[in-house]
């Protein structure tokens, strides 16, 4: 007889986490689709594990050595601001990347800080701090050729990674 109420409940809690797993991939994938639908020039994907990654156009954010938003990228931080209150369940990763331009050291402040002022920017508008963290990793991680002003232009970026946590 305890055998079978252990059995029935662990068939109920694999039920119950199936079915939460089920729904934090249909809120994350809304989450995606209107990101996707509202900035359609964005590199965006969803990964496996339902967490949805951004990475905004090349050199739409800062300038070289440069920590500061563009006033361009204001909009699009107003606009991500917006989606990410709609989706209070979530939290973000900004990430910030540099070309290959100056010395280690200085990349690797460099991208902190950009990602820093991203999330200032973020909390600006409305966004809260508690839900966000941010990292720089410098140009150890290019997506383009820092051979060329269009890659280096690229690889100054912030990527920043949507997941659930509630």
């Amino acid at each position: 007889m305890k055998t079978n109420k252990l059995f029935m409940v662990a068939i109920v809690a694999t039920a119950l986490l199936m079915s939460a797993c089920g729904s934090q991939k249909k809120y994350m994938r809304t989450a995606f689709d209107l990101i996707k639908l509202t900035f359609p020039d964005a590199r965006t994907s969803m990964t496996g594990d339902n967490k949805v990654k951004v990475i905004f156009p090349q050199n739409d954010m800062f300038d070289v050595g440069s920590s500061v938003l563009k006033p361009k990228f204001e909009g699009r931080v107003t606009k991500f601001a917006e989606i990410l209150n709609k989706y209070l369940e979530t939290k973000l990763n900004i990430t910030g990347h540099t070309d290959n331009t100056g010395n280690h050291d200085s990349n690797m402040q460099l991208s902190k800080d950009r990602a820093l002022h991203v999330q200032e920017s973020l909390v600006g508008h409305g966004v809260d701090d508690t839900r966000m963290a941010h990292f720089g990793l410098g140009d150890t991680q290019p997506i383009a050729d820092n051979n060329t002003d269009a890659g280096k232009a690229e690889n100054r970026r912030v990527e920043f990674e949507l997941y659930y946590a509630k």
